[in-house]
């Protein structure tokens, strides 16, 4: 697959629909794709099985692990391919491909999307990223506590949640993407370009100037372009911002956390807050 490619990580909820939507609203990019999460699939499997098979069954079924990369990469390659098909009119464009769960196993991607493949890691306030997680639980157990909303408003029902939903595993939950990131060879390499969700809201030049020298193209600063596949807005993780200009969220975290779930964000995130200033 010679295309070249840009992938896309960071955790969910921290902002890579719109860092995707901006990049592939560009006329050296391919339209904007849904995210790659069954190719995400396929390099969790390979990765699962190098980590964890059992010798004999690797030997015989595996061989090695350059050997299994390989077999996996014929996987994903296709899929890729069958992606740029609906692309026939396209030529010489850069893919840009986005999953969230892909920063879990970022290390794959030079193997399976090549080592001259850009990384772009979208981090954004952990305090967001928690009530946008925790919103995103509400649409989901939306039957579950039907009697709850009918009888409380949005505020009052996240703070309720607090006693229902163990805030320790959310929290490692999230972490996890942020570690997983920084953590990564490549972060260590100087191969990841980190982009401030923050800094694209409010439209600061020197972010998408050090974007734009990353990628090697100008940007359209205005928001999300073609959109072949839309989205599905039935997904909990739908957001009514999607495939819009660039705009606040419609709610700050304050209005839907408690103050003991902020200092409980804060305290796990105070080491990567030296790095990102958040508070």
């Amino acid at each position: 697959m010679n295309v070249p490619k840009i992938l896309i990580v960071g955790s969910p909820r921290s902002g890579t629909t719109l860092i995707n939507g901006i990049v592939c609203n560009n006329i050296n990019t391919y339209p904007q794709l849904p995210e790659c999460t069954y190719i995400t699939q396929l390099i969790r499997h390979c990765n699962d099985f190098i980590l964890y098979s059992d010798v004999p069954r690797f030997k015989a079924y595996g061989k090695d692990r350059e050997q299994l990369v390989a077999n996996y990469k014929l996987l994903t390659d296709s899929l890729i391919q069958n992606a740029l098909a609906s692309f026939d009119y396209v030529r010489n464009k850069q893919l840009v491909m986005k999953d969230p769960e892909l920063t879990l196993l970022i290390d794959h991607i030079p193997e399976f999307f090549g080592d001259e493949s850009k990384i772009i890691g979208v981090i954004r306030d952990p305090r967001a990223v928690f009530a946008s997680f925790r919103k995103v639980q509400l649409k989901k157990k939306a039957a579950v506590f039907k009697h709850f909303r009918k009888n409380m408003d949005l505020k009052s029902f996240m703070k309720f949640l607090d006693s229902t939903i163990e805030l320790n595993l959310l929290l490692d939950l999230i972490f996890n993407y942020y570690w997983r990131l920084h953590d990564s060879d490549l972060y260590k390499n100087g191969r990841v370009h980190i982009v401030t969700y923050e800094n694209i809201l409010s439209g600061d030049n020197k972010e998408f100037e050090s974007l734009e020298n990353y990628l090697g193209f100008e940007l359209n600063k205005k928001g999300f372009g073609e959109l072949p596949f839309g989205f599905d807005e039935t997904d909990p993780t739908f957001s009514k911002n999607y495939g819009k200009t660039i705009s606040n969220p419609e709610t700050n975290f304050r209005d839907s956390l408690s103050s003991k779930s902020i200092r409980k964000v804060e305290n796990v995130f105070s080491g990567l807050n030296e790095i990102y200033q958040w508070w």
